[in-house]
């Protein structure tokens, strides 16, 4: 949108982000990236090739899957705080201007189209725009103002864990790896600077049961697995407290109209099994930045464009999630091996 001389501001709530989890980028992701604009973003980037896929799923084994089978390549495990500001750099350099630790609190209509009410400190903020992409992540805050509703499949969260480990204590593996459990699932990726990400999937009804939410919690959970427990052993140390976050797989019933559009997971999340959410997003990002570009003339095909992507997405998620027939009693498998009772069209 800079790049077509429309004056563009994003809106960042968090002043410094230290770290942040979702690093695996697929193989796609470099032409997802060059068709947005961003050429040679990936290259800038602190990375391991990601040399494939292991998955515990179904099986108490662990089953592999080479990167050189898939056409696009394994893809990579990257410095997530680096990607992100890369792509914000680069809209800088196209003529975007960014607030930093200012959060969305409010918004009304306007002659010029929207008035828009921020929180910085202590102090507020406003300003004029024509038009609003919300991409506040599953919170939609600008969606949900007005009144737009969160159609919420399941009551997923992510227990996020930072690993650390000393120079002498080598790790090798660079696979994504995956393993099910009966009360949900692990996945880790290795990433630069001698790092490990960890992260356990569960309701957060059944995490509060597990009491994990401590670094000795997660510690004892993670020593519960068969295969996650073996990245332990390879010297890694946690770095700080665990981080629970939302992982729920939901979308807004719709995703645009006058003068606003949601992006991301604002607009449709997805399962975190799937491992599309950067590409998703990027791509979501793009068609956003399209229809404000054309006015939000066609912002009725986009919502239904975002809904079809929904439906499709839990059609895929039933499937692979019926894969794993082991614990079918289990609360959090059998919420997972029926069709959820929400309106999806």
């Amino acid at each position: 949108m800079a790049r077509k001389s429309i004056s563009v501001l994003v809106v960042e709530a968090q002043k410094t982000i230290p770290f942040k989890v979702g690093e695996s980028i697929p193989g796609i992701a470099g032409s997802v990236l060059a068709r947005a604009g961003f050429h040679g973003v990936l290259g800038r980037v602190a990375q391991l090739r990601c040399s494939g896929n292991r998955s515990s799923w179904g099986s108490s084994e662990l089953r592999s899957r080479d990167g050189v089978l898939n056409p696009y390549g394994g893809g990579a495990h990257v410095d997530r705080v680096q990607f992100d500001q890369q792509l914000l750099g680069e809209a800088v350099s196209a003529g975007a201007r960014v607030w930093r630790g200012v959060s969305f609190h409010s918004a009304v209509r306007s002659q010029r189209g929207w008035s828009l009410f921020f929180r910085a400190g202590g102090a507020k903020q406003s300003l004029e725009c024509e038009s609003v992409i919300d991409c506040t992540g599953r919170k939609a805050a600008f969606a949900r103002a007005h009144g737009v509703e969160r159609i919420v499949v399941d009551q997923q969260v992510a227990l996020v864990v930072a690993l650390t480990r000393p120079d002498h204590f080598p790790d090798n593996d660079l696979t994504t790896t995956i393993e099910s459990r009966p009360e949900g699932w692990w996945y880790t990726a290795q990433v630069p600077a001698r790092r490990r990400v960890a992260v356990f999937f569960s309701d957060g009804n059944l995490l509060r049961q597990l009491r994990a939410r401590s670094a000795e919690g997660v510690v004892h959970l993670m020593r519960s697995s068969t295969h996650i427990r073996k990245f332990l052993e390879l010297g890694y140390n946690l770095i700080g407290e665990p981080e629970v976050v939302l992982a729920d797989t939901s979308h807004l019933a719709c995703s645009a109209g006058y003068g606003w559009c949601a992006a991301g997971d604002a607009a449709v999340a997805l399962d975190p099994l799937a491992s599309a959410g950067i590409v998703d997003a990027i791509r979501s990002g793009r068609a956003a930045a399209e229809l404000v570009l054309s006015g939000c003339k066609n912002a009725e095909d986009y919502s239904d464009s975002m809904l079809k992507q929904a439906n499709h997405n839990i059609k895929t998620r039933l499937a692979y999630y019926r894969m794993e027939a082991r614990w079918p009693v289990e609360p959090f498998w059998a919420h997972r091996r029926s069709w959820p009772r929400v309106p999806v069209s």
